[in-house]
């Protein structure tokens, strides 16, 4: 599949013209070629009647990172302690793609799905509720919300939707299959980039351990389909393996979480102290 596609653009709920609804842009990452994906993709979302538009993914599967400007390979091993994959840095990219997007839009909030995710009647009902109440909040400060994977440790619940609390994640989860961004936390999300040097997943998790900006979902409003992922095809691969089993990529990992546990804390204790 070549180019974008495309549906309508419009506001997530149906409301009298009177009263304004909150807007959400929404995208889905999906590499040309993988058309069986969008088609699928395509009628889970028409089912559930929630626009959105295609954002090809940069396809990097097998192809050598070093030939993207924006990956600085010295600087992946130096803070990551391994070199990435092209699959990787092809993830990443698609990524700072959609954020791009979602700020030329005029829309409030932006949805970003990978292709892998499944996409169920009764989460976007909650979908729409959350985002409804993030529209009318003053007081709550938010970058970016992980949809799907529930934090593990140092979270606490801000706002309940039927059987699912929104936490606030002061240890983000990793994963990236489902994002909900404010347009904040997108610009934030691109001026504080300055090269690739881990996962954007990973970078995302530092990036909100130090600012104590990330929410998250318990349980997860959007799970993954039961398929690979063919964004980061290299997952799993023998690179991957074997370079994070050097004793250097687990001293590195040490540093780099004792550092994400250390400033996680500090908000999640300041939170505790001040409620």
């Amino acid at each position: 599949m070549n180019g974008d596609l495309k549906m309508p653009m419009t506001s997530l709920f149906d409301r009298p013209q009177s009263t304004r609804a909150p807007v959400l842009a929404t995208y889905v990452i999906n590499l040309d070629g993988s058309s069986d994906r969008m088609r699928e993709f395509a009628t889970r979302m028409s089912i559930v009647k929630l626009p959105f538009e295609r954002v090809a993914a940069y396809d990097g599967r097998g192809k050598p990172p070093e030939h993207v400007k924006a990956y600085d390979a010295a600087h992946a091993i130096k803070y990551f302690g391994r070199a990435l994959s092209g699959g990787e840095v092809g993830c990443y990219l698609s990524h700072l793609s959609c954020a791009e997007r979602f700020l030329s839009s005029k829309a409030e909030f932006g949805l970003v799905f990978e292709d892998d995710v499944e996409i169920r009647a009764e989460d976007v009902i909650i979908l729409r509720q959350v985002v409804e109440w993030l529209s009318g909040q003053n007081t709550v400060e938010w970058d970016v919300v992980n949809l799907g994977r529930t934090p593990r440790i140092l979270s606490h619940s801000i706002a309940r939707f039927e059987t699912k609390d929104l936490l606030r994640s002061n240890y983000f989860p990793t994963t990236t299959h489902a994002l909900l961004w404010s347009r904040r936390g997108a610009k934030k999300f691109l001026s504080d980039h300055d090269r690739i040097i881990a996962p954007v997943d990973h970078y995302l998790r530092q990036w909100c351990c130090k600012s104590g900006l990330g929410l998250a979902f318990g349980p997860p409003l959007f799970l993954p389909r039961d398929v690979v992922s063919e964004i980061d095809i290299d997952a799993g691969s023998a690179f991957r393996r074997t370079s994070s089993r050097s004793c250097y990529f687990l001293l590195r990992e040490f540093v780099r979480q004792f550092r994400n546990h250390f400033n996680a804390s500090c908000h999640f204790f300041h939170q505790w102290w001040n409620r």
